[in-house]
């Protein structure tokens, strides 16, 4: 029984403070639904993070460069407080190469308040490009 109980308090622990942690997440999305691509750098977490370091690989800042010069390669972010999200303008969807899908990498590196360091190295963005093509259906 007595392991039980201990047992529980360490997963109680330990679950409390996964839910205290902060969490940062990048994405892109449509600019108000229009043809523009903005990146969104946002904490999804319960706590703040501090020292935000992000840098994109060197596919994505020149393929972006090409069309608009709007991104440094690295971003550095002192202090994000929960649910904060900030946005960054990327360029016009159809100004980007689509022959394929264009992918490309950032490395993400943060800490808590506790100067606990959290790193994600080569996390994969990828836009696809859907090239939909409608058939008409001939009905008798």
């Amino acid at each position: 029984m007595f392991f039980f109980t201990k047992q529980s308090v360490k997963e109680a622990r330990i679950l409390r403070e996964a839910a205290t942690l902060p969490f940062i997440s990048i994405y892109i999305q449509s600019f108000k639904k229009s043809h523009y691509l903005e990146l969104v750098i946002e904490n999804i977490g319960n706590s703040p993070a501090y020292n935000i370091d992000i840098n994109f690989d060197e596919n994505f800042i020149q393929k972006v460069h090409e069309t608009e010069n709007s991104i440094p390669s690295k971003l550095h972010i002192k202090y994000f407080s929960p649910n904060q999200s900030v946005a960054y303008f990327l360029c016009e969807f159809g100004k980007l190469p689509q022959d394929n899908d264009f992918s490309f990498n950032i490395d993400l590196s943060y800490s808590s308040k506790d100067k606990k360091k959290y790193l994600m190295t080569a996390l994969s963005i990828t836009i696809l490009f859907l090239n939909v093509q409608i058939t008409p259906c001939l009905t008798s």
